[in-house]
């Protein structure tokens, strides 16, 4: 039985040590510090810590008897109290986690398992988005890439032009699957890019993917300039195997 009644106790929120002392307590009454520890398993130094907190909580008096400092339990009825102030207490920090939630989820999202997904829009934001790009892709050594040249790409692609042929023309190699309108010239790429070009009968696409080791690019001009950057080993793993599959295919009809 007492061993059920340690486990109430705690339940509304009392300690392990709290609980065995004032079991002692309300089972042999008035009792001095040794005494309690005897009863209670609780070592002497550790039961006057804990006969504090009891005290604080309203459901432990104490007094002298015969001289010498003597504790008692209160009426288990306080036990009532206790519970309604867990409650409360409960009632409150439930309402704030709540409120906090957002935040918990701002930092789940950062765990680096998680994806992380950077957009921009426009000229600007699509610079940005390149600027980001190289600073990403330090140390990286090859880079697989889905391009289609229209007028509009062709247009950013030239004024880029420097950029691209730096990036392609260092240790970094490039593979390259492209489309492109008729009639539009190709642009140029550095010594190490390997290009393959999709063949016609295939459905056209707008845009291009830029697929490293650890983030993939995503970017198009229809209907507005649009990129999206996603950080995240995994799924660039993905579109890496997504790439393979189209590489292999494009071999036979070079």
């Amino acid at each position: 039985m007492i061993e059920k009644l340690r486990k109430d106790l705690e339940e509304i929120g009392l300690g392990e040590k709290e609980a065995r002392v004032y079991l002692a307590l309300l089972e042999h009454g008035t009792l001095r510090p040794h005494q309690i520890s005897q009863y209670s398993g609780v070592n002497r130094s550790t039961a006057y810590l804990t006969l504090d907190s009891l005290q604080k909580r309203g459901i432990v008096s104490c007094g002298d008897h015969d001289g010498a400092k003597c504790y008692i339990a209160e009426s288990p009825l306080h036990l009532e109290r206790i519970l309604e102030e867990e409650k409360r207490r409960h009632t409150i920090a439930s309402t704030r986690i709540k409120d906090s939630m957002p935040q918990f989820f701002a930092l789940w999202n950062a765990i680096s398992h998680k994806p992380s997904v950077r957009y921009f829009e426009g000229e600007e934001g699509m610079d940005q988005c390149r600027e980001l790009m190289l600073q990403l892709a330090v140390g990286v050594e090859t880079v697989n890439a889905f391009i289609h040249y229209d007028e509009e790409t062709l247009l950013a692609a030239k004024n880029r032009e420097q950029q691209r042929l730096r990036f392609s023309s260092g240790r970094l190699r490039m593979r390259v699957l492209y489309s492109i309108d008729e009639g539009l010239k190709e642009p140029a790429f550095g010594k190490n890019a390997e290009l393959r070009k999709i063949i016609s009968g295939i459905p056209s696409f707008h845009g291009e993917v830029n697929i490293f080791s650890s983030f993939v690019l995503l970017a198009t001009t229809q209907p507005v300039i649009t990129a999206v950057i996603l950080e995240n080993r995994a799924m660039a793993e993905l579109f890496r195997s997504f790439f393979e599959i189209a590489w292999f295919a494009a071999e036979f009809h070079k």
